[in-house]
């Protein structure tokens, strides 16, 4: 099965808060928009397994471990092609777990790895405005490409958005002001926070509003919005609502989606319709955008594999 969509709609910290919620296994595709026409489009290409990120690349060609291992010195290509054969016939998970057996890297040097050859590029892409997705949940993991290490998609979005300097594209996305945070069930985060993410979570009490998080810290509003998106999108805090919850998708759309799932296989139903809830669960919208979303949702739905 397959998922696409675009950046406009979909924000990256959102598709990794989907994946990693529903452990998505498989490879996250992502086609940026080239700065002048005249370049070709940027391609990055993201293996999950079970909600985790375990390589990253920008072509498909499977030599992308291989290059920044040579390129430090440390092996030889056929070296490393060498070792990667027996990784087959071993049945090792990965390249880097069969080369760490065989005491041609170390442990940091794998890390060290993983850091370059993942870590790096992830957060950069965070930086993203305009492009597509796809996400195969098909696609085979590419052993050559892994160290072996892994890092959770909501990990990398609190790292990604922590770097992040320019939020003008995600203007629409960051909490209201008077929304009324609480934290979701927690006794201590389960991801390192910096000291003011820190305080913004204990101050998540369920009885005051982010506005007033920003007074008490004598923290600018937009710092500390950007700072509860961060926890939002990590899981660490949720609104508190005292209104009747507003229906985000209009009941057309609705019924609209049913019809477009209910078509489609049962073994993927439950990926589908929890892809559609991410929608569902977006903020209210004005009226007069309704029909342009649900013809582009649709449009998106029907294209599903």
């Amino acid at each position: 099965m397959a998922i696409a969509g675009n950046l406009e709609e979909f924000s990256l910290p959102e598709i990794f808060q989907f994946l990693e919620t529903q452990q998505g296994t498989g490879l996250l595709s992502i086609h940026a928009a080239s700065e002048c026409e005249t370049q070709k489009k940027r391609e990055s290409y993201l293996w999950l397994h079970e909600g985790r990120i375990v390589a990253f690349a920008n072509t498909l060609d499977n030599q992308g471990l291989t290059c920044l291992i040579s390129q430090r010195g440390w092996l030889k290509p056929e070296e490393i092609h060498g070792v990667a054969k027996s990784c087959l016939i071993s049945g090792d998970s990965s390249l880097g777990v069969c080369l760490k057996k065989k005491e041609a890297l170390s442990s940091q040097q794998l890390s060290l790895l993983f850091y370059v050859q993942v870590l790096l590029p992830v957060c950069a892409l965070f930086k993203l405005q305009t492009g597509q997705f796809v996400f195969d949940s098909m696609a085979v993991m590419p052993t050559v490409e892994m160290t072996g290490m892994s890092l959770s998609a909501t990990k990398a979005t609190l790292l990604g958005l922590r770097v992040l300097r320019d939020w003008t594209f995600l203007a629409d996305k960051l909490p209201n002001p008077n929304l009324v945070l609480t934290k979701t069930g927690y006794s201590k985060p389960y991801l390192k926070l910096d000291s003011c993410e820190g305080q913004v979570w204990k101050l998540a009490s369920g009885k005051i509003s982010l506005e007033a998080i920003a007074h008490q810290l004598q923290l600018p509003l937009k710092t500390v919005q950007q700072i509860v998106f961060r926890l939002q999108m990590v899981g660490l805090v949720e609104e508190v609502s005292n209104i009747a919850p507003v229906l985000t998708v209009p009941l057309a759309e609705t019924r609209a989606l049913q019809q477009v799932v209910s078509a489609k296989e049962a073994s993927g139903n439950t990926f589908v319709q929890s892809f559609i809830g991410l929608f569902q669960n977006r903020k209210p919208v004005q009226d007069t955008t309704n029909a342009n979303q649900s013809s582009a949702v649709l449009y998106r739905l029907q294209k599903f594999a």
